[in-house]
């Protein structure tokens, strides 16, 4: 009986060549495998049912149809159940609209059965019974009453693969992906490996690869280092009791990036302790050794694509697309990676600078966001050598509702240039900022502050680069133009206004140094002391409501952590090429230094205090400054000093020696004392006291 509103069928088509089955397949005990249905056919049919019985202890796990013969789009009508006599199993499958199976050979579904410790061992016949193929109307056009194939059924299988990197090549100063290859003949659930990379190059991330991850499940595990500290160690499996999907291909892929400093060549990267596991954790594939060849290769100086930045202003702009190139060049290809609303938007190209004629344009977009382009020439044309040659027109529309405020990226990559000889350059990638918005911003990377400006309709200059405190948020309000040449904005001519410019520190202990380049006001969360004297014995720091920029100071938080803004409404760039003030000029050899990115001092021959854990602890040789830190430096002749915080009774000390000979006594009103007292309570390096008489 067939399955209740699957199809419907009449009498057999006589036209109708072709045939119904199931390959022979092998399962190992206590295993999973898949059945491959196969149907041949002459012409086309929409659907089928039959009938199987499974040896005793060998169950149905699920089913999959294959895309490549299924009507794309369709949705699955039918399933697998049990027959009605309880015995076997029932697969009826039809496509819900009026389509048919595609191609006329070759596996239409797969069927996963797994069987259980107790099946025995040797060749099982399985029986099919009622095969029907329809036709596009629900007719049968096909029906064998009876045929098998054979399961062999073996204690195990053993395992036929290997796992693998590909080669691959990297650029200095980029990333790469390498790709994880594993074949296989068994299902396996899980793997692990080390590898070395050569020095320069580290590890960013890695992702499993979709295709062939058990859909739906959790990842455990991840990369880590060996454990001698050398190499990375890789290992994953799913959580589930689940395996990994197909039997060749890429099962993961892991970024890397290489630094400036990594030497150009092809490096062996080596693999060891090459692990694959089944599906309950045994090893079934263990190779010791294999490596993979990384190569390092320059970019070719001298030669680029890009376009210069600006600004949006109007619903749709028109930019040329530059090349600089050494050499004629004869044929471009790049990817041009853009904010994801000018792909959705209608993007084109333009050749009529190089002329139609003359060169070929091609575009595809590979991805959100990312266009490839190729430029070819036809007969003997060329763009000659030489700086910023316009090659193309790109246009670009988009809705400003959805563009906000702000400057954005829009990056040119993996360029491949060909001179008339057929050689090949590669240029590093090239970025440039679109500017959005009716103000001048900038942009904050890695503690580095880039300032923008916005001049005409579509040109933009990066005025200035300058370092700024981790964590600085900035939004530019005004930008004054000193420069009559607008190519000269590069420098530091201009002068600019800013606001909600702060700088946030996390805080363990109460005490701290800061120098940083706007003014600053003291808080509830942030007393400033400033030092405002100095003599051969002690120097005297005072609280002050607030600094001038580039000021070092001492401050005390109240909390465990504090962020200061810009006193002022604005500030000028000039702190660009200014340098931290000196606090106490000409009148002591003592001095209060500050720096705005980490510094190493030679302090050899001088006294030199930096501020940790709440203490100035003596350095001889060298000392390390943090970014927007301060120290205490003496250039003239040694002196036995002590410090004075004139409005606290507790917390900062000084330690003159390794063994923290000298001490700091004030009284509970905060006053510098000379000695201990006898009896009272007293304040000592910074722990209250009390003696008695």
């Amino acid at each position: 009986m067939l399955l209740a509103g699957v199809v419907a069928f009449g009498a057999q088509a006589e036209d109708f060549e072709g045939n119904l089955y199931i390959q022979d397949a092998t399962i190992a005990r206590g295993q999973t495998t898949t059945l491959s249905v196969q149907v041949d056919n002459n012409i086309p049919f929409r659907g089928f049912q039959f009938d199987f019985y499974l040896p005793e202890g060998v169950t149905l796990v699920g089913y999959e149809m294959n895309s490549e013969r299924w009507p794309e789009g369709s949705t699955e009508i039918g399933d697998i159940g049990k027959t009605e006599d309880g015995t076997g199993y029932r697969f009826a499958m039809t496509p819900k609209d009026n389509v048919y199976f595609t191609g006329t050979s070759g596996e239409i579904a797969t069927i996963t059965i797994k069987a259980d410790e107790t099946v025995a061992e040797g060749e099982h016949a399985v029986g099919l019974k009622n095969i029907y193929i329809f036709d596009m109307e629900g007719a049968t056009i096909y029906n064998k009453e009876v045929d098998r194939f054979t399961l062999s059924v073996v204690a195990s299988i053993p395992f036929e693969g290997t796992l693998y990197i590909e080669d691959a090549t990297i650029f200095p100063g980029q990333t790469t992906t390498l790709s994880v290859q594993v074949e296989n003949n068994i299902p396996f659930r899980g793997f692990q490996f080390d590898f070395y990379l050569p020095e320069g190059v580290t590890v960013v991330g890695y992702e499993m690869n979709s295709e062939r991850w058990p859909e739906g499940s959790i990842e455990i595990g991840d990369i880590g280092t060996t454990e001698d500290g050398t190499g990375y160690r890789f290992a994953m499996t799913p959580k589930d009791n689940v395996y990994f999907t197909g039997t060749s291909g890429e099962i993961a892929t892991i970024t890397i990036k290489a630094d400036e400093t990594v030497a150009e060549g092809e490096h062996a990267v080596g693999l060891k302790n090459i692990y694959i596991f089944d599906m309950e954790g045994a090893t079934i594939y263990d190779k010791e050794e294999d490596q993979f060849t990384l190569a390092v290769k320059s970019f070719n100086a001298g030669y680029a694509v890009k376009v210069l930045p600006f600004a949006l202003n109007e619903e749709e702009v028109e930019v040329p697309i530059l090349l600089d190139n050494l050499t004629d060049i004869t044929n471009i290809e790049f990817d041009l990676i853009l904010p994801t609303v000018f792909v959705t938007e209608e993007l084109y190209f333009t050749t009529n600078v190089l002329g139609r004629t003359k060169f070929t344009l091609s575009e595809d977009v590979i991805a959100d966001g990312t266009v490839h382009v190729n430029i070819d020439r036809k007969s003997s044309n060329k763009v000659n050598a030489g700086e910023e040659n316009e090659i193309l027109d790109l246009g670009l529309a988009y809705d400003p509702d959805l563009i906000s405020t702000g400057v954005s990226p829009i990056t040119f990559k993996n360029i491949v240039l060909t001179d008339v000889g057929n050689n090949t350059y590669l240029a590093a990638p090239y970025t440039t900022e679109i500017f959005s918005g009716d103000s001048p911003k900038a942009t904050v990377t890695d503690g580095v502050v880039a300032f923008h400006g916005d001049y005409g309709e579509t040109e933009g200059f990066e005025l200035l680069k300058a370092s700024l405190p981790e964590g600085a948020t900035i939004d530019l309000t005004e930008v004054s133009d000193l420069a009559e040449d607008p190519s000269e904005l590069r420098t530091d001519n201009v002068i600019v206004t800013a606001e909600a410019i702060s700088y946030g520190r996390a805080m363990t202990n109460e005490w701290g140094s800061l120098c940083l380049p706007f003014a600053l006001e003291s808080d509830d969360n942030i007393q400033l002391y400033e030092l405002t004297s100095a003599s051969s014995s002690a120097m005297t720091f005072d609280p002050v409501s607030s600094v001038e920029a580039n000021t070092p100071v001492v401050f005390k938080a109240s909390g465990d952590g504090f962020t200061v803004k810009a006193a002022n409404d604005g500030f000028d760039t000039g702190f660009a090429a200014a340098m931290p003030k000196t606090s106490i000029e000409a009148i002591t050899d003592w001095v209060l230094n500050g720096s705005y990115s980490e510094e190493t001092i030679d302090v050899s021959g001088m006294q030199a205090y930096g501020l940790m854990n709440n203490e100035f602890h003596r350095f001889t040789k060298t000392l390390t400054a943090g970014a927007f830190r301060a120290w205490l430096q003496n250039n003239g002749e040694p002196m036995n000093a002590t410090i004075r915080i004139e409005d606290s009774t507790e917390g900062i000390s000084i330690i003159e020696q390794e063994d923290g000979s000298v001490k700091l006594i004030f009284d509970m009103q905060g006053r510098q004392l000379n000695d201990c007292p006898s009896h009272q309570i007293f304040i000592e390096n910074g722990h209250k006291v009390v003696r008695t008489k």
